[in-house]
């Protein structure tokens, strides 16, 4: 086991060396091509429609390639991809089977750059609601009228449709739209991609979220997806497609602004939460000190056997100091400048579980920062899936700590108490005689002298402590001043002289000690305060009386 993580340690190392050297290009993928709907989110698709992808990321006046394989990169007979632009494609999903597949796009150079996006074909938790339905509504705008359309390539064989005049007669201020309300946590509009379509805006809750023109020419592409939006709070939604009476610049058609509801597909249950890199940290910590930051992953419910985590801090605050892993079977690696420390993981005995905690990370407040709070944030956060082979996004999360500030405790009381207590102690005489005292007092007071000065020392204490040691440590001083020996001392019976009475209670006591049962009688025979009744205090007495 740690021949094999010591060389992933040079594994990796190496690789980073290589990179380095002067005329070779690794190409990192700190910043990848990123694949998504083109109007909207793009994690699933419904069996037999399309929808438009586009690719971001991608190097200025570069274009990419297309293709569209099985999550382990073998070929699919599931989907097809039609390039249609340099960014951009058209997905189609078979009409026949379900299943998982992975579209790519590739940089069109030697860099290697490239995106892949995991897409289920699925109809699971999709309500499909057709144009007819009585709970879509359709408003006019004038003599912009919806009309129905029959077609055998629609959904259920029907569409409505609008087109805006392309002049001023369109009212703009209130154009036609159509409405649809669901309980939910994603929506699908579901319309046509062709040479009659017109531009369309998309409100979600009352909020403009997208303006979509699905123009494309010659094709004809019915059931085509022109809005996905996923992961919305599970409740009650509204989507609104406005028709907005204008065209693409390449279309010829007059009017080319046709709109087209063909149907809404909305998905009822509560989504499955992403995997989230969740930071653990002491909420304060005092200037100049060090402390520690957990990495852990919840919400596990894939196999994940990797991880590149990014961690940024403000390095005016905090200093890295080290990396450890949490468990021997997670092999870790880290780097970066000051401010950012990327974090590489590899799980060489088997997938990490919910609630696992992956690495601690080292930190400790700059020199001369006090009184701010900082936060340290993940950034980013790819975890590496078996036996997929596929790359997934993580939750991020941060952690905000406070430097506490400086104590400007006050300790004059404090100090002044010390030092009349090391007086008061340094002059006490031990012995029998009077104004002398005996060990065991000077033993107690000898420890709230010691109490009270780590208080005194602590840099970190607090008023109130401060303020409670002072009083605590004069109290003391009153009680070992109470406790030097006099004229009465050994009057255990209280009757003002020392007698037979007081020699008789110290012989009847005799031999105890703290722990016989009837000690708590017996402790007022021990004059000496030695926790036991013994010939000490049976002289003493016989001595002065």
């Amino acid at each position: 086991m740690k021949k094999l993580s010591k060389l992933l340690c040079m594994v990796i190392t190496c690789v980073i060396i290589i990179a380095s050297l002067p005329g070779l290009y690794v190409f990192a993928e700190d910043d990848p091509i990123i694949v998504s709907g083109f109007y909207g989110d793009a994690t699933s698709i419904e069996k037999g429609t399309s929808m438009k992808m586009t690719a971001s990321g991608v190097t200025p006046g570069k274009s990419v390639i297309w293709s569209v394989t099985a999550p382990d990169g073998s070929e699919t007979d599931l989907a097809t991809v039609v390039q249609t632009g340099a960014l951009t494609c058209i997905l189609t999903a078979s009409a026949d089977s379900y299943g998982t597949i992975k579209v790519i796009a590739v940089q069109n150079d030697s860099s290697g750059k490239r995106g892949e996006q995991i897409i289920r074909i699925t109809n699971e938790n999709l309500v499909s609601v057709d144009d007819t339905d009585s709970s879509i509504t359709y408003v006019n705008a004038g003599s912009t009228v919806w009309l129905e359309n029959s077609d055998s390539s629609y959904y259920l064989g029907t569409g409505k449709y609008v087109v805006p005049p392309e002049d001023d007669s369109y009212p703009s201020t209130t154009p036609a739209y159509a409405e649809f309300t669901f309980t939910g946590t994603g929506i699908q509009w579901i319309g046509e991609s062709n040479y009659f379509c017109g531009v369309a805006e998309v409100y979600l809750d009352g909020e403009k979220v997208s303006t979509v023109d699905p123009f494309i020419a010659p094709s004809i592409i019915s059931q085509f997806v022109n809005f996905s939006r996923e992961g919305l709070p599970y409740g009650q939604h509204t989507i609104k497609i406005v028709a907005a009476g204008q065209k693409n610049p390449a279309s010829t058609q007059y009017p080319g602004t046709r709109v087209l509801i063909d149907a809404f597909r909305y998905t009822t249950a509560v989504p499955q939460e992403k995997p989230v890199v969740v930071l653990t940290a002491n909420d304060s910590v005092q200037p100049g000190s060090e402390f520690t930051v957990g990495i852990s992953l919840d919400n596990v419910i894939q196999p994940i056997y990797s991880e590149d985590i990014t961690l940024s801090y403000d390095p005016a605050v905090f200093e890295y100091e080290s990396i450890a892993s949490a468990d021997e079977s997670i092999t870790i690696f880290a780097k970066g400048p000051d401010g950012m420390l990327r974090i590489l993981g590899a799980n060489i005995d088997g997938p990490v579980e919910s609630s696992t905690l992956i690495a601690n990370v080292g930190f400790k407040v700059k020199s001369g920062v006090s009184g701010v709070s900082s936060t340290i944030s993940v950034t980013k956060a790819k975890l590496g899936i078996m036996p997929r082979g596929v790359m997934i996004q993580a939750e991020l999360s941060s952690r905000t700590i406070t430097v506490e500030a400086i104590s400007s405790v006050n300790k004059a009381a404090l100090g002044a108490a010390l030092e009349a207590a090391r007086n008061k102690y340094d002059s006490a005489v031990v012995g029998t005689d009077d104004g002398c005292y005996w060990q065991a007092d000077k033993d107690i007071f000898q420890e709230a002298i010691a109490a009270a000065n780590t208080v005194y020392e602590d840099a970190n204490a607090t008023q109130p402590e401060v303020d409670n040691a002072a009083a605590a440590l004069n109290e003391a001083i009153d009680e070992f001043e109470a406790s030097v020996i006099g004229p009465l001392t050994g009057d255990i019976d209280g009757s003002s002289t020392i007698d037979v009475a007081d020699l008789a209670i110290v012989a009847y006591y005799y031999g105890t000690d703290t722990d016989s049962e009837d000690w708590a009688a017996a402790a007022a025979a021990d004059i000496n305060k030695d926790g036991k009744v013994d010939i000490i205090d049976l002289a003493f007495i016989a001595f002065r009386m």
